[in-house]
């Protein structure tokens, strides 16, 4: 390989976290709502002092109804996300810069030939993608 698709991929490097956390946010965002709404809804009963006047048994029921409420809706936010990997990153990337035939995915793909033709002509292919991904 040359050394332009080695620059190009390490200054790539940041970009892809970046786009990594775009992803993340959007497949975390989803999750984290519903247990966002009931630490809201908790938060709304406590400011309006509703549970000291509950007796102590219904105050401490309210208070685990609501714990509980947030631990499912964490757990079935959580277990039902999607999350992104580094390929869907790297088409992020792909698509948001409307960079044509995928250049990035071409700079981490090998040949299939090992005959010096085919050597040159991937090299060739690399650094024309090395050159699209900048």
């Amino acid at each position: 390989m040359t050394a332009a698709p080695d620059r190009a991929t390490g200054v790539l490097g940041r970009r892809y976290r970046q786009a990594l956390g775009a992803l993340l946010w959007e497949a975390a965002w989803p999750a984290l709502w519903p247990a966002l709404a009931v630490a809201g809804l908790f938060l709304i009963v406590a400011l309006l002092d509703v549970l000291p006047e509950l007796n102590p048994w219904a105050h401490g029921g309210v208070l685990a109804g609501f714990a509980l409420g947030f631990v499912i809706a964490l757990v079935r936010g959580f277990g039902a996300a999607r999350w992104p990997s580094r390929s869907s990153a790297q088409r992020r990337l792909e698509t948001a810069n409307q960079l044509a035939h995928r250049p990035l995915a071409a700079l981490a793909d090998k040949p299939a030939g090992g005959d010096a033709a085919t050597r040159a002509l991937w090299q060739a292919h690399v650094a024309r993608m090395a050159a699209a991904a900048r």
